[in-house]
Formats: structure tokens, sequence, C-alpha cells
């Protein structure tokens, strides 16, 4: 079967689609919002030790996807108005749903929320997902500050011990911080706000942009090779990992090494496995699709499944299992409604665009 025109150039597994999506990497961020969906709901495994190995993964795919798309901009003022757009307004809407949904029920069971929980539904917020939006936009500033002050100024060679550098020294700084995150003031905001987060995940983002040219060789890869990827990354993903890690405490119980290295293994296992089952069930269209379709709406995923989770719990409906199955049978429809009804505030589009005068 014959590629299609969109894809001259690549084979069809990194075909880009009508839209101008690519699909195996929605397909990627539709199997990693499920995990993420399924963690929430509580299914884990009964080995400690798997549970610490998927750590690797979930959060620092998303990060490394990002950094993968991340663009130049013509100046600051055009990147901080789309990254306001795409990650901040959605942050407050999703925020403001959850919030709405938390007034009405505690409303019927007979009690009021105060200016505390109103506080709590933004600042903190009480739809803990959404840190990772908050996080993505400080990580993204981050880079592209570094990338337009030092980073294009220097050669690759240069760039690379750079990013180094300021990785050890990030991590170095937030050891030592760790010991005033509850008696400083000044240490436990730059926790809350996930700022000493961004600069952890920094480097993944930086490793992503510019390795981004050599992903199609991975999904290029034969599936005996992509076998070997997978079966070396969780060997080493197994024997690298130490302990949890917990990117929105900022809590990591692993050395610099070990961090960097599982994270990497675990990215790379990722990325193997979802080349796998894409291929495999190739032939299995619709299924394929729903995947990808829901990987194309994580951001939705993220920001709603909180809230229906939080609303199966109050009915009654605690069984992770059929949490996780009700989460996933409805995101879709949800995620149409949405983007049809609310496409400003859910990423689909720009409500302020930069204009250069």
């Amino acid at each position: 079967m014959n590629a299609p025109d969109s894809c001259v150039g690549f084979r069809r597994i990194f075909c880009i689609m009508g839209n101008g999506r690519i699909e195996i990497f929605d397909f990627m961020k539709g199997f990693c919002i499920a995990m993420v969906i399924a963690d929430h709901c509580n299914l884990h495994f009964e080995s400690v030790h798997i549970q610490n190995m998927l750590d690797a993964v979930r959060m620092p795919l998303y990060f490394f996807l990002s950094g993968v798309f991340f663009k130049e901009y013509t100046c600051y003022a055009d990147f901080a108005l789309r990254k306001t757009c795409k990650l901040i307004i959605p942050y407050l809407f999703f925020a403001l749903i959850y919030g709405i949904v938390i007034t009405v029920n505690m409303s019927l069971c007979g009690t009021f929320p105060n200016l505390h929980h109103f506080k709590a539904m933004f600042f903190l917020p009480s739809n803990s997902p959404l840190w990772f939006l908050r996080c993505l936009f400080i990580a993204y500033t981050m880079y592209y500050l570094l990338n337009s002050l030092v980073l294009k100024r220097i050669g690759i060679l240069g760039q690379w011990l750079t990013i180094s550098v300021f990785a050890f020294i990030a991590w170095e700084v937030i050891d030592y911080c760790n010991g005033f995150r509850y008696t400083t003031k000044i240490v436990s905001y730059l926790y809350m706000s996930d700022v000493f987060t961004a600069a952890v995940v920094l480097p993944i983002m930086f490793c992503a942009h510019k390795c981004r040219e050599s992903l199609t060789n991975i999904f290029n890869y034969t599936l005996t090779k992509l076998i070997v990827v997978l079966a070396v990354s969780i060997v080493v993903l197994y024997f690298s990992t130490t302990g949890p890690l917990m990117f929105v405490k900022c809590k990591f119980d692993a050395s610099f090494l070990s961090f960097y290295i599982s994270i990497a293994c675990g990215i790379c296992a990722i990325f193997a496995l979802c080349t796998i089952i894409f291929r495999l069930i190739e032939v299995c269209h619709p299924i394929r699709h729903f995947i990808s379709e829901f990987g194309q709406y994580s951001l939705i995923a993220l920001g709603m499944h909180w809230t229906i989770r939080y609303i199966l719990l109050s009915v009654g409906w605690d069984n992770s299992w059929v949490m996780f199955a009700i989460i996933i049978a409805v995101m879709p429809f949800i995620s149409k409604l949405l983007t049809k009804y609310f496409p400003y505030f859910t990423a689909q589009k720009d409500i302020v665009k930069y204009h250069k005068a």
C-alpha cells in the first residue's frame, strides 16, 4: 500500500494527518494520559518498584513532547501570549469548572465554600492535575529565555555543556533548599509554584528540542530493533530506578545521574512500545484513531478527568476500574463538547494574538 503524499520522506508511521498533526505523537499522548488517569483512579501494580518505574514515564514524556514541538517566536511578547492562551487560560478554565462542581456538591450537602476554598481552586489548585499546565508554562518560559539569551549564541557542544551545568546546579540547589521547604516562605513558594520542578524538567525539553530530527529514525526501526530497544530500556530503567519520582511535589528519591538515566530510558521505552503497538493495530483503525484522538485532546482529559472522578466518588462509584472505564468512555464526548463551544478556553483558538507594531 503506497503512502499518501503527506508522508513523502517518511514511512507511514510518521504520517502527517489532514489536520497537520503527526498521529504517532498523538497516539503516545493518548497512551500516557490513559496511564495518568489510571494512576489517579488508584489502578496500581502491587510492585512498588514498578510504580516507581512508571513515574519515569508518565510526566517526563509530556515534557519531552513539549520540547519536540518547541518553536521559535518573533519575540517574547508573542511567545508569552501564545503560551498564556495554550496553558494558563485552560488552567483557569478547568480550575473554574472543578470549583463550580465542588461548590454545587457542598451546597447540596448543606455547607458553603469560604474564601479559602475559592483561593485553593486556582492557586493550589484543588484540581490537582492542573499543576502540570502551570509547571509547563514556567518550564517553557525558562527554556525560551535560556535559548534566546545563551544557547542560540554558542555552538552545539557548548549548548550541551551549558544545559548539563544548568541541570547539575538546579539539582544541587533544590537538594539544598529541600531542608527549608517548610520553614522559609520564599523556598516554600518556589516549590508550590512549580519553579523548581520546571528547572528540573528543562533539560528534558532541551534534549527533545535538539534530538527531534533524529526521532524519525526510531519510528522507522524494524519491529525487531524496536523490541530490542524496548527490552534494553526496561532493563536499564529497572536498575536505575531507586525510588519514587514525585514531580508534583518536586521530591525525587534518586541521585542526579540515576534520575536522568531512568527518565531517558523511560522515554525510550514508551517510544518503542507505542511505535510497536501503533504498527500492530494498524489494521484496526478505529482503536488506533480512538487512542490518537484521545491524545490530541489530552489537555482536556488532563483538565477534566479529576472533575469526573470527583463526581463519581460523590455518588459512591469508588471502584477503580469502574471510574477508569467511565472516564475513558465519556472523555471523547466531553472533548467534542468543549472544543465546539469553548474553543478559546481549551487551547483550540487563541483569545489574543500578538500583532507586531
